[in-house]
């Protein structure tokens, strides 16, 4: 089983059926810091042998015996990038045919070493910082956008009150230019029949 453990909760319980140790790997992301707790369930019969070490074993961050339902608690933290090993081994003769009386319960928390400045300069405040400038940015362009869309709306506005003057113009002098032509054609109508002695 492997994980890779970045600002994570891991919670397991474990049934052991034989006395095979059960080895859970973990990738460790650089500068964080490791808690967590292992304990038994009631009523269990079976016995472990708990260690976390490092995939080379060079170093031990946690070696107990987990014997009853108290928890033994484990804490470290890590600045380059590691690979853990959680080794959990049960005692021989402890282990019941049940493997329901056989638990473990193993919680493993790895998170940002806020304590450390520089960390939490790097990790948390420049990106906090970086995001905040990008919603302002956005923000900045939504206004800008917005501005652009009401002073084209404000133009077409315009626009459209000088083409509705235009045609209000052009259809006043149409039908002013219309009467003028029916009165010109009544007058000469008139004129030819009073020439023609029909009037």
């Amino acid at each position: 089983m492997f994980c890779l453990l970045i600002s994570r909760v891991f919670c397991e319980v474990f049934l052991f059926k034989d006395y095979e140790p059960l080895v859970v790997n973990f990738r460790l992301a650089a500068e964080n810091i490791s808690t967590g707790a292992f304990r038994l369930y009631p009523n269990n019969q079976a016995k472990f042998k708990v260690d976390i070490v490092t995939d080379n074993h060079e170093k031990k961050f946690f070696g107990e015996d987990i014997e009853d339902a108290n928890e033994k608690h484990f804490s470290f933290s890590n600045k380059a990038i590691e690979d853990v090993a959680v080794k959990i081994t049960p005692y021989h003769g402890s282990m019941d045919s049940d493997p329901a009386k056989n638990r473990i319960y193993m919680k493993f928390e790895s998170k940002l070493n806020t304590f450390d400045a520089t960390v939490s300069l790097k990790k948390q405040i420049e990106p906090a910082v970086y995001a905040l400038n990008r919603l302002v940015q956005k923000l900045q362009d939504v206004i800008e956008t917005t501005k652009n869309a009401s002073r084209k709306t404000s133009q077409l506005e315009k626009e459209h009150k000088r083409m509705f003057v235009v045609v209000v113009f052009l259809s006043f002098v149409s039908l002013v230019g219309y009467t003028v032509f029916n009165i010109v054609q009544i007058s000469l109508m008139r004129k030819y029949l009073h020439d023609k002695k029909y009037l």
